[in-house]
């Protein structure tokens, strides 16, 4: 019995050394990322990225890619629009947002627990990079899913990171007055091992 007791604990040690040691990574067919855009002063619009990747490695550091190319706003020359004149995606292909998150708290959760954790990191976008901070929700869907989600839109401002020339650009090519310089973004991302 002995020897039974101290090989299911072994089995157990071993387990949870590799699943800490086991890097998360971003399921982009069941994530997504939004961002809202306001012209006109009234008309708010919501878009999407249909292109992420990202992971999580055993020592908490977490890195999310933005495809930018992938923008999806419903309207083809939009689209083409946004990735020329604004995120000159030919140029800056991808943005990137990098943090740190507590991976002891990480496998300390069981599944279906979750945690409000703060978050800060570091947005690189259009060749600029800014510092964000922001809350964000941790579920544990199962011993091998999370899902980290915005708890409030974070609002990430275009003249921060060199856009306001592409808005202008956007505003005269649509023949439109106004176009918010402040971007409310939501996420919600799942992560596997």
């Amino acid at each position: 019995m002995r020897i039974l007791s101290s090989l299911f604990i072994g089995l157990v040690a071993s387990y949870s050394s590799l699943s800490s040691a086991t890097q998360w990574q971003l399921q982009d067919e069941s994530s997504q990322l939004n961002f809202i855009s306001i012209k006109q002063n009234t008309i708010a619009e919501v878009h999407d990225f249909t292109s992420l990747s990202g992971k999580i490695d055993k020592h908490g550091n977490a890195q999310l890619v933005i495809n930018l190319s992938s923008v999806e706003t419903n309207i083809g020359i939009r689209n083409d629009r946004i990735n020329e004149h604004l995120f000159e995606s030919k140029k800056y292909p991808v943005a990137k947002f990098l943090t740190t998150i507590d991976s002891k708290e990480l496998n300390a959760l069981s599944a279906g627990d979750s945690s409000v954790v703060a978050l800060s990191g570091t947005l690189n976008l259009h060749g600029v990079e800014q510092p964000i901070t922001t809350n964000v929700s941790v579920v544990k869907l199962s011993d091998k899913t999370i899902t980290v989600s915005t708890i409030k839109p974070i609002i990430i401002n275009a003249q921060a990171f060199n856009l306001e020339g592409g808005v202008d650009q956007l505003k005269a090519l649509a023949g439109l007055a106004n176009i918010s310089l402040a971007v409310p973004v939501t996420f919600n991302l799942q992560f596997s091992y």
